[in-house]
């Protein structure tokens, strides 16, 4: 079988690693692996050699180290998103880039889930005022929320975004979507609306999309303003949709009476940032679309797909 090249992050587990490495080895003889923080010319030197990349995650790397992966024929990517890869540098050098074909939209809908039911709940403060002993003040459920009846505004109706309204639908909240790509058909059960009618009509609003290189944040000063008051948001989608500075002082104010998050600027956070000081927060180190299932449809889908590639058949998921 020919070359492959795994790209990992230091960081990751060494479970997660030789889970990746033991995937590999059922299928290819000879691969080799490097990680993200090797020096820039054994990085060149490797993606020479390489007839495809896995990149898990996927991550920036530079136009020379593109340029020198002539007999690259795919650039496989574990996960969804591609917004952090260097898209430009693929395009240039005919280094055909694909994602996982969404094996983890079923884990990152849940996730969502919980964040929705995190917010309305206030999950982090009571858990924190349990495990204190501080249950003076907790507000014997007048600050908390019932999902019943309650508008869910979704930014983005593709795989995860569809997810998260099917499950919603089973709390019988209503389910407003904007998206310019998805039309409104007769048996759909959610209501498609404008942007801005949707951020005035939500209770909840969930962000679900991929960020461009040059997108600028959907969320900001003007677009809290247009808010209801006590308005909860989630993401799981990118931290750049949102200007946490707009964010962080509407938190403060209590103009969005919750934040839910996976995602950051800073990943691995820096902590310092001034939302995780706040108590009408809930955070995760970006793990929505990770799991041991997740991981194994993943990584079957990518292997596949390189399968496909090396022997110059039509690859699926194309970006």
């Amino acid at each position: 079988m020919s070359k492959l090249l795994y790209i990992y992050e230091k960081r990751h587990p060494i479970d997660l690693i030789n889970f990746v490495r033991s995937r590999i080895s059922k299928d290819f003889t000879t691969w080799e692996e490097a990680s993200y923080s090797e020096e820039e010319p054994v990085l060149i030197k490797k993606f020479s050699n390489a007839e495809a990349v896995l990149m898990a995650p996927g991550r920036y790397l530079s136009d020379e180290i593109h340029s020198n992966g002539k007999k690259i024929k795919l650039i496989q990517l574990w996960s969804s998103g591609y917004d952090k890869i260097n898209l430009k540098a693929c395009r240039k050098n005919d280094q055909k880039v694909a994602n996982n074909g969404g094996a983890n939209s079923s884990s990152v809908a849940e996730h969502t889930i919980l964040m929705i039911l995190a917010s309305a709940k206030r999950i982090t403060e009571m858990h924190n005022r349990v495990v204190s002993a501080n249950w003076v003040g907790n507000g014997h459920g007048l600050n908390l929320q019932s999902l019943f009846g309650k508008n869910l505004g979704i930014i983005g109706m593709g795989n995860i975004g569809s997810k998260v309204a099917k499950i919603a639908t089973a709390f019988d909240m209503n389910v407003l979507y904007f998206d310019p790509y998805v039309e409104q058909t007769q048996n759909m059960k959610y209501l498609k609306c404008e942007f801005e009618d949707l951020l005035r009509r939500s209770d909840f609003i969930s962000l679900h999309l991929h960020k461009t290189v040059r997108a600028e944040p959907i969320i900001g000063e003007n677009e809290i303003n247009l808010m209801k008051s006590g308005v909860n948001i989630i993401n799981t989608s990118r931290a750049e949709l949102i200007d946490m500075e707009s964010l962080a002082k509407s938190l403060i104010s209590g103009k969005v009476r919750y934040y839910a998050s996976d995602v950051f600027t800073n990943e691995p956070t820096l902590g310092k940032e001034i939302e995780l000081s706040m108590n009408n927060v809930t955070f995760s180190p970006h793990i929505a679309g990770s799991n041991l299932e997740t991981y194994q449809v993943a990584l079957d889908n990518c292997l596949e797909n390189i399968i496909r590639a090396l022997n110059n058949e039509p690859i699926l998921w194309k970006i």
